[in-house]
C-alpha cells in the first residue's frame, strides 16, 4: 500500500512471522531492509533515480541510525515514512519515521551518496542531469563511528550466495544480522536494542571471509567487520535491560 503526501513518501507493511525473532520483536535487519526499499521508491518519485541509471549508477548509504521509542511486534501494521533533506554537493541526508497506529515508534536517519558503479567513484547528481529538490535541513544525523582498540575477535564468516544483493556484494543489512548473532541468547532475552548506528566503509565481496570483532562498554555493543586487515563496517547498538 503506497501513498504520496505533500511532505513524506510512505509505505505500509504488516509485520509477519519471517520478520520477527523468537520473542516476537521485529528484527533490526528487516527494518533497515524495508527502510532502504522505501528510500529507493521515494528516489524514483523525486526523479533522483531512473531505470536508465540501473546497473551504471547507484545511491549508496554511508551512515545510518535507527532510534526506537518502543519495540515493533508481530502483527503490527507498520508505516514507514521518509523524506530527503537539504543536501551538499555529494552528501544527501534522508530521515524516516516508523509508525504503528498513530504513534511514532522509531526514527531513522541516513546519509547517501551517488556513485558510478563501474569505477566506484562518487559523482554529483547534476552531472547526470538530475535535479535535487530544495528541502529543509535534517534535524539529526547519524554518528560517525571510530574503531576501538578494545575489540576482540569473535568469528570468521564466509560470504556466500544468500548474503548477496543485486550488486553482487554482501547486502549491508546482513552486517546488522551478524552483529546481533554475536550476542548471547540469554542477554537478548533480558535486553532491548534502543538505538543502532552503522557506518559503511567498503563493500564485502562474494568469497571473502568477514572477520567480526566486538566489545561491550556498559550498554553499548560495538562491532567491527574486517576483510583481511581492512575495515568494512562499524556498528554500535545501545542496549537497555528489560
Amino acid at each position: 500500500m503506497i501513498h504520496r503526501g505533500w511532505i513524506m513518501f510512505q509505505e505500509t507493511y504488516q509485520i509477519e512471522f519471517p520478520d520477527v525473532d523468537f520473542m516476537g520483536n521485529v528484527k533490526a535487519d528487516v527494518l533497515f531492509s524495508k527502510m532502504s526499499i522505501v528510500a529507493t521508491k521515494d528516489a524514483y518519485q523525486e526523479h533522483l533515480y531512473t531505470d536508465e541509471m540501473r546497473g551504471h549508477y547507484g545511491w549508496i548509504v554511508a551512515k545510518q541510525s535507527l532510534i526506537f521509542q518502543k519495540p515493533i511486534r508481530l502483527d503490527d501494521t507498520l508505516t514507514i515514512r521518509t523524506d530527503s533533506h537539504h543536501s551538499h554537493p555529494v552528501i544527501f541526508p534522508r530521515s524516516y519515521q516508523l509508525i504503528v497506529g498513530d504513534e511514532v515508534v522509531a526514527r531513522g536517519y541516513s546519509i547517501w551518496t551517488l556513485i558510478d558503479l563501474k569505477n566506484r567513484r562518487i559523482i554529483r547528481p547534476k552531472s547526470l542531469g538530475l535535479i535535487v529538490p530544495e528541502k529543509d535541513k535534517m534535524k539529526e544525523e547519524p554518528t560517525t563511528l571510530f574503531e576501538s582498540k578494545d575489540v576482540a575477535f569473535d568469528r570468521c564468516i564466509p560470504v556466500v550466495y544468500s548474503d548477496l544483493d543485486t550488486n553482487g556484494h554482501m547486502n549491508n543489512t546482513r552486517y546488522i544480522a551478524h552483529a546481533f548473532d554475536l550476542l548471547d541468547m540469554d542477554y537478548i532475552k533480558e535486553h532491548l536494542c534502543t538505538k543502532i548506528e552503522i557506518n559503511y566503509k567498503k563493500e564485502v565481496h562474494y568469497g571473502s571471509h568477514l572477520n567480526l570483532y566486538h566489545v561491550m562498554h556498559d550498554d553499548c555493543f560495538h562491532v567491527e567487520g574486517y576483510v583481511d586487515d581492512e575495515i568494512r563496517f562499524i556498528i554500535e547498538m545501545t542496549m537497555k535491560k528489560i
